[in-house]
């Protein structure tokens, strides 16, 4: 053997698994050895040689099988009970061919489909990751009854609510004991398993369902029904189980739980791996890995299952990797290669090698990744036992060492509950009468499970037997939970302590007959017919002082899975946004979390375009009217003609029990416009931007020597178009979104010297010189009335603008107004263009109205599509107006344009467009009420 001093020292397994034997002081001694002579055989090692190559090609055909495979990945249609069984018989066998090309994958390579971890949990091989390593699934792993206030709701209680009739759906690893005496037959082991009985499923499945034949173990819904389920092929299992209508009922499942995730993430503590710290994440140099906090295929696929199936809800536990903390500085480490072995690396430098989880990020971005970071699942944290003295007392359950943080990749709030998770004592399967006490949040999350279905259980007792959505029960657990840690939502509890008797209080309010207080709606917000904008929900509510909270919970569609580590791709789909009016008109916004920079430092108020939960929360509601509005603020899928949500409420006595109205929403304007420092500047722009006035979040920035008033002015400008009718609506939602996406931004100077001192500076990056995204004003060349030829600079350029960034730039409106040849529009400008036509060797002048001389398409439809619209508008019908233009287009009044290009004038006037029909005069007022403003 020759094993050369390097800073990276492959070791084979076999060489691993004697050094566990000897102990971690043999191999820094190996390592510094400078040569040991090993003999070679030629003969054996040309033997290897070619087995090696055979196992590469092998492994090169099972991968390119499985790329093929995954290529043609069945999407999920659950729309009838036909394309539901079509869905999920293509999902089955899909599933099965990956399993069949995972486990040959695992058979060439050499690696156990099955094997424990260092905590002895069951590992289960779930697929092989990007770099060809095996990625495992693995067990998350009376007092919890108090701790959640289920006590309070159960037996002896006046509600008595212990599952009856209710089925809750267990998927594991291991097998449970079906027979054990807490299940009362209530168990059934619906498939399989490829591994043997195990504690872990018989305690998780007691956790939920335990009879209290020993009162120390009663579950959470003792009566109760169990589905267990085989992990391996969950997610085409869920899909057939999944209830999708409010019935519900013993044969369809509306709450299941989870309680296992990817096993062996991050650091792997020795001596499990090596007897060392071993890496299991990305390669170097890369620092993180993209399992904690990664939206992957499980991800994606388990919001798609949700979607279209809004009655179920999967609870997850949210893994215990918070308190793996690494290497120290100094000691040796080393990292999964690609082929599986271990490579050696030598002394650990924080900073520069993978990071640490205790010591460089205090546990948060450790939720371990798969459909547990999905945005429709309920991710479970665990805490200490919530009871003092035999009381409940929630300022104890502080959160256990090894519970995992969020955020995931995208700052999305994760976990979003915490329950008790340390020392529960539930079931095992030595024998029928066996019990152990067992940690994780693999406790935690079956008491939510079993909590959850109690809520439904009640909904159905006091709703006509119809079960509530699945954002319905996920709104509500959120909305009640006792909070803890840092003020609002965190990233460590979520949004606190689940507390279910709380739950079943605020839903006893809402199934009250008559209602008391109506606080769950269940309601929708579409497209307009006929049209592209979006439809706002306004709920009417009276405070009388004291707390007022709003909770908004959809389940959102499936996001294509997002690549990588630390990706901050968000992966929500369609974003609502929730908001409440006071009756002094104050708008208060939402909690919002900053992701992993601010992951200490709790949540903000401020617009959530991350979450598909938001709550807004009012200490002290003065008494009077509020207005609880719900906002789409944008859709990127509407398959099902809109988005679907849910809303709790407490605090309030009801005005209107039904929305107030459905309308087209106010997009979101600040009202009155306010010119305020800048936070954020346009690259390359830092020296120049000082100031900023928000419209319509189209931002308007000035220079420090810039006139507030010339801000306020084009602002005024720039809101008449978006609202050419005033009523605090964008005319155009497509529009307005597409100005938006195209980051546009304008900046007013106080004249031309200081625009010419800046870009002689450099200030001024060239790229926004010829921008259509971006246009400079003047101020010297801003008039509040235009006289005297001289036209007014901030509406000429604001329309240009809107048009450009705006119209051009839509993709439903690319062949109509889009600056590119065979266009609507660039037809029209090619017969308004004068131009020289050639009868055989003569020149001819073809006499036109546009007279614009350049070779640019762009440019020459950009010109065409202003002039039209500024002879439609009245730019230019003032005295003197028309001398301004007449070089360049001889159509300078709607009349002239009527007469004179009629085709252009039906266009502009199309209803469809809904393009501004007047000019700004200076006056923006937007008819606010009820509201303006959101931001």
């Amino acid at each position: 053997m020759k094993i050369k001093k390097s800073p990276m020292t492959k070791y084979p397994r076999t060489l691993i698994s004697s050094l566990i034997a000897l102990g971690l002081a043999v191999l820094p001694a190996i390592a510094e050895d400078d040569q040991v002579d090993v003999d070679k055989d030629p003969l054996l090692e040309a033997a290897n040689k070619n087995l090696e190559n055979a196992k590469k090609a092998q492994m090169a055909v099972l991968q390119d099988q499985l790329a093929a495979l995954n290529a043609a990945r069945p999407e999920l249609d659950f729309s009838n009970e036909i394309s539901r069984a079509l869905s999920i018989a293509k999902f089955k066998a899909y599933s099965n061919q990956r399993s069949q090309i995972t486990f040959s994958m695992a058979e060439v390579a050499g690696v156990e489909k099955v094997k424990k971890d260092q905590d002895g949990n069951t590992m289960l091989l779930r697929r092989f990751d990007e770099y060809g390593r095996p990625v495992y699934i693995t067990s998350d792993n009376a007092n919890s009854r108090i701790s959640q206030n289920i006590n309070a709701i159960g037996e002896g209680s006046s509600l008595g609510l212990e599952g009856d009739g209710m089925t809750v759906g267990v998927w594991e690893i291991d097998r449970t004991l079906v027979d054990h005496v807490e299940f009362d037959n209530r168990v059934i082991q619906v498939d399989g398993s490829l591994v043997d009985y195990g504690d872990h499923a018989a305690h998780v499945v007691g956790t939920v369902a335990a009879r209290g034949q020993n009162p120390r173990a009663k579950g959470m819904a003792p009566r109760a029904s169990v589905f267990a389920f085989d992990a391996n092929g969950d997610l085409e299992e869920m899909g057939a189980n999944a209830a999708i209508a409010p019935g519900g009922g013993s044969t369809t499942i509306l709450i299941s739980n989870h309680s296992y995730g990817y096993g062996g993430v991050g650091w792997v503590p020795p001596p499990f791996l090596a007897p060392f710290w071993v890496w299991t994440g990305s390669p170097p140099p890369e620092r993180f890995d993209p399992r904690f906090g990664g939206y992957d295929e499980d991800s994606s696929a388990v919001d798609a299952l949700c979607y279209s199936s809004e009655y179920y809800l999967p609870v997850y536990s949210a893994g215990n990797s918070a308190a793996n903390p690494g290497p120290a500085a100094g000691a040796p480490w080393g990292f999964v290669g690609v082929d599986g072995d271990i490579i050696f690396v030598g002394a650990y430098q924080p900073g520069f090698d993978p990071s640490r989880v205790v010591q460089d990020r205090n546990g948060f971005d450790t939720i371990t990744g798969g459909a547990k970071t999905g945005k429709n699942v309920l991710t479970v944290g665990a805490a200490e036992d919530a009871v003092s003295g035999g009381s409940r007392d929630p300022s104890a359950a502080t959160i256990a060492f090894f519970s995992s943080k969020g955020p995931v990749n995208d700052g999305r709030l994760k976990p979003e509950i915490t329950a008790n998770g340390v020392d529960l004592f539930s079931s095992v399967v030595a024998n029928r009468n066996a019990y152990k006490e067992f940690s994780g949040t693999s406790m935690a999350s079956p008491s939510i499970a079993g909590g959850a279905i109690l809520l439904q259980q009640l909904a159905k007792e006091r709703n006509g037997g119809r079960a509530i959505t699945a954002a319905s029960v996920k709104a509500v657990i959120c909305h009640t939970a006792d909070d803890r840690g840092t003020e609002g939502p965190d990233y460590t509890y979520g949004f606190g302590l689940a507390n279910f008797l709380a739950a079943t209080d605020l839903m006893l309010t809402n199934f009250s007959v008559p209602a008391t207080v109506p606080s769950l709606f269940e309601s929708a917000v579409s497209f307009l017919p006929n049209s592209t904008d979006f439809r706002r929900t306004i709920f009417q509510i009276s405070a009388s002082g004291g707390p007022l909270k709003a909770t908004i919970c959809w389940t959102d569609p499936a996001s294509d899975p997002i690549p990588g580590a630390q990706n901050p791709t968000p992966a929500l789909v369609n974003d609502l946004d929730l908001r409440i009016q006071g009756p002094d008109g104050r708008v208060y916004q939402p909690w919002r979390l900053g992701g992993l920079s601010r992951a200490e430092l709790g949540a903000t108020r401020g617009d959530n375009n991350l979450d598909n939960i938001e709550q807004v929360y009012i200490p002290n509601a003065e008494p009077g009217i509020y207005n609880v509005i719900v906002l789409a603020d944008r859709f990127t899928d509407n398959a099902q003609g809109g988005q679907r949500f849910s809303l709790v409420l407490s605090g309030q006595r009801l005005v209107n029990q039904n929305p107030v109205g459905v309308e087209p929403p106010i997009d979101p304007v600040q009202w009155p416009f306010v010119v305020e420092p800048v936070t954020e500047v346009p690259a390359g722009l830092t020296t120049v931007a000082t100031k900023v006035v928000n419209c319509y979040r189209i931002p308007i920035f000035g220079t420090a020597a810039s006139n507030d008033d010339d801000l306020l002015q084009v602002a005024h400008h720039l809101g008449e178009y978006i609202d050419n009718d005033e009523d605090g609506i964008a005319d155009n939602g497509l529009v307005h979104r597409a100005a938006i996406a195209n980051d546009s931004f304008i900046v007013v100077f106080k004249d031309q010297d200081e625009f010419d001192t800046f870009a002689a500076a450099g200030d001024i990056p060239s790229v926004y010189l010829n921008a259509f995204n971006v246009r400079f004003i003047m101020g010297e060349n801003i008039r509040t009335e235009m006289r005297s030829g001289r036209l007014d600079q901030s509406r000429v350029e604001t329309l240009k603008l809107w048009l450009r960034a705006g119209y051009s730039s839509v993709t439903d409106y690319t062949s109509v107004f889009g600056e590119l040849e065979g266009t609507v529009i660039e037809g029209f400008m090619q017969a308004a263009k004068d131009d020289v036509w050639m009868f055989g060797n003569v020149a001819l002048d073809k006499p036109g109205w546009f007279h614009v001389d350049s070779t640019s398409i762009p440019q020459l439809i950009s010109e065409y599509f202003y002039y039209v619209m500024g002879s439609r508008i009245g730019l230019f019908d003032f005295s003197g107006g028309g001398r301004t233009i007449r070089a360049d287009w001889d159509l300078d009044t709607e009349e002239k344009l009527r007469g004179g290009d009629i085709w252009a004038y039906y266009l502009v006037n199309k209803p469809d467009y809904r393009l501004p029909r007047r000019m700004p005069d200076n006056e923006y007022n937007p008819d606010v009420p009820p509201g303006v403003p959101f931001f």
